[in-house]
């Protein structure tokens, strides 16, 4: 079995008025997928910019692996 695909979802939602947060929870799943057809979740406790950029960063930044890379 191997890694497929290795892709980052966003999650935000909006708290209720009055409560002491900056009025929203941000936060992402990582989902990783194979080739025998397997997929597997995760939630990450992280901002999904920072995230993203170890998963998956754009092209122009590559002065190191990324995750992706290297787990495919």
């Amino acid at each position: 079995m191997k890694i497929t695909d290795v892709e980052v979802i966003d999650l935000r939602a909006e708290v209720p008025a009055g409560r002491l947060t900056d009025e929203a929870y941000v936060g992402c799943v990582v989902r990783v997928h194979t080739d025998a057809g397997v997929t597997g979740i995760a939630e990450v406790a992280s901002t999904p910019p920072v995230v993203r950029a170890i998963i998956d960063p754009p092209r122009s930044s590559l002065s190191w692996p990324s995750l992706k890379s290297v787990l495919m």
